[in-house]
């Protein structure tokens, strides 16, 4: 099991409007680690799941702001084939948790959050 612990989140991911890092988004898409904690944005504070699949990263390109319609067709295209093949296979896709766990915030960090429990 690999988790990895960073100073900061990636890109569009409990980040506070965009604040994390986009190289860190890029890196972490093809690694599918089962754990990722951050902190820094103390606004972010939270827990998500994704799974880095190709309608994720064909969304993320469109977050991104790039241009056209091909990411659009990209994305639609990967999530019928995700959903049909969930559907026959019933398979579970490979997800990775992500923790922000700041534990200060508010406007002068004068909030105390609770931890963030995760089970793997």
């Amino acid at each position: 099991m690999d988790i990895l612990l960073t100073h900061g989140p990636p890109k569009w991911h409990l980040d506070a409007n965009a604040l994390g890092n986009e190289y860190l988004l890029k890196e972490l898409q093809p690694t599918k680690l089962p754990l990722v904690v951050f902190g820094h944005i103390h606004a972010g504070y939270g827990y998500d799941v994704v799974a880095f699949d190709q309608v994720q990263v064909a969304y993320d390109d469109i977050v991104f702001g790039k241009k056209g319609i091909v990411p659009l067709i990209k994305m639609v295209f990967h999530l019928l084939i995700d959903k049909t093949y969930k559907k026959w296979i019933g398979s579970r896709p490979k997800v990775t948790r992500l923790v922000n766990a700041a534990v200060v915030g508010g406007r002068r960090n004068e909030e105390t959050r609770p931890p963030i429990v995760v089970s793997l």
